[in-house]
């Protein structure tokens, strides 16, 4: 017999009995209220499949039962808890009520491979308008991507901090603190996995002058990492290179994303950002280290519109270095003929002109990190599967992308209300 599970918005304060299958969204620290006696307590948010969102909480030694329960971005059927009404200040959606949840709530597990993409909707505050809220007790939420870590520090009053640098989908990084159960927790996690382009969504954060215009915790903030949502995804695949490849046979402009592209850029985020401050050149450098590689990669075609115009333009769907390329299974075969093709040797493609796709200062070559490709529109008529050895070259300005999308400013502004950089 199927179990029968009601919405989020048809629990309230009246029922006795009821089982709602929901997903967590956060689960924060456990936390002290300042009353006498202080009491413990641990904030939950869950949503339904509706994407309502509500607010629960979970207090003393009941928060023992539920350890290893209610993980983020998990489902589970929680059934039985008390509901009480919410006060207008704190909510979190068109819900009136909050739930408490304790050792007679029953919650199990949805058992599941993967969690699904988190149905509800949260509203950011933009980097360029954090200036607005900063040394006040507005607090705003946010989302970007984890590019640094710095090292933990010991505070005079005891406490310790982690500053990480963050960037948002409008190109702009903030420095970002963690103090305290945030840098143990989840800041460790995310120096450890620095690499991995972690997406932060940032809910209660303060916003200060102290390092020019930064982002700070405090208690009631919340911080979750890399959580299932398309726009999550979406800031993951920024990183964009615009690239000459070379089979021996001919040659072809293409563009190479996110971490594929980051595989055979030799510099970290944090020397790009000192780079920048210093103002500093290692576009060459990065050119010839670049130029360097062999690779082995899926390239596929597409039209795109720009200004009422059909472009045609290729991406690298996936790329894998000749170390990578020795373990992966691959057909060496043609569309056409299906008939074998040997591996080529391939040379480095030169520039055509001394103005090259990465330009002379440090920022412009910044600025090459855009937003991903645009959705395909037409496959071409001929496709090919074939397994060749490829080599990076740089493209010139003039070549491979339009104009707006070579020379669009984008990254790392100094005089934007709320940049770190800003003089």
């Amino acid at each position: 017999m199927a179990r029968r599970c009601l919405s989020v918005h048809e629990v309230h304060d009246k029922m006795r009995r009821w089982t709602v299958l929901v997903q967590v969204v956060e689960k924060s620290h456990v936390l002290t209220s300042n009353g006498s006696p202080p009491i413990r307590f641990q904030r939950l948010v869950l949503t339904d499949s509706e994407g309502t969102m509500v607010s629960a909480v979970i207090y003393g030694n009941d928060i023992r039962y539920f350890a290893n329960l209610l993980q983020p971005f998990k489902r589970y059927y929680i059934t039985g808890g008390t509901v009480k009404k919410q006060d207008a200040k704190y909510k979190i959606s068109d819900y009136h009520f909050s739930w408490v949840i304790h050792n007679k709530t029953l919650v199990e597990e949805y058992v599941e491979p993967n969690p699904p993409m988190l149905p509800c909707t949260f509203e950011f505050t933009k980097f360029e308008d954090l200036f607005r809220f900063a040394d006040t007790e507005n607090v705003q939420s946010l989302q970007a991507i984890v590019i640094t870590a710095f090292a933990t520090k010991e505070q005079n009053n005891g406490s310790t901090t982690r500053d990480f640098i963050v960037m948002n989908e409008e190109k702009k990084p903030m420095l970002l603190t963690l103090w305290n159960e945030f840098e143990q927790n989840q800041g460790t996690q995310l120096a450890n996995s620095i690499g991995n382009a972690n997406v932060i969504i940032g809910m209660k954060l303060k916003i200060t002058t102290f390092n020019y215009l930064s982002l700070t915790t405090k208690l009631g903030s919340g911080l979750l990492i890399n959580p299932p949502t398309s726009e999550a995804n979406a800031l993951k695949e920024w990183t964009r290179i615009g690239i000459t490849v070379d089979d021996g046979t001919g040659s072809i402009n293409t563009v190479i994303f996110g971490l594929d592209a980051e595989k055979f850029i030799p510099f970290t985020a944090l020397q790009f950002w000192e780079a920048h401050n210093e103002e500093l050149n290692f576009s060459t450098e990065l050119a010839s280290a670049i130029g360097k590689h062999s690779i082995v990669c899926f390239i596929r075609y597409y039209e795109a519109d720009y200004q009422g115009q059909k472009e045609g333009k290729y991406n690298i769907v996936k790329a894998y270095t000749i170390e990578e390329s020795v373990h992966i299974s691959m057909a060496i075969t043609t569309a056409e003929t299906n008939e074998k093709i040997p591996d080529l040797h391939a040379t480095v493609l030169q520039s055509a002109k001394k103005n090259e796709f990465f330009s002379p200062s440090t920022k412009k070559l910044l600025d090459t990190i855009a937003e991903s490709s645009a959705t395909a529109n037409k496959v071409p008529p001929l496709v090919t599967t074939t397994k060749r050895t490829l080599v990076f070259g740089t493209v010139p300005s003039e070549i491979g992308l339009n104009f707006a999308e070579a020379n669009t400013s984008t990254l790392l502004p100094t005089n934007a209300p709320g940049s770190p950089l800003k003089k």
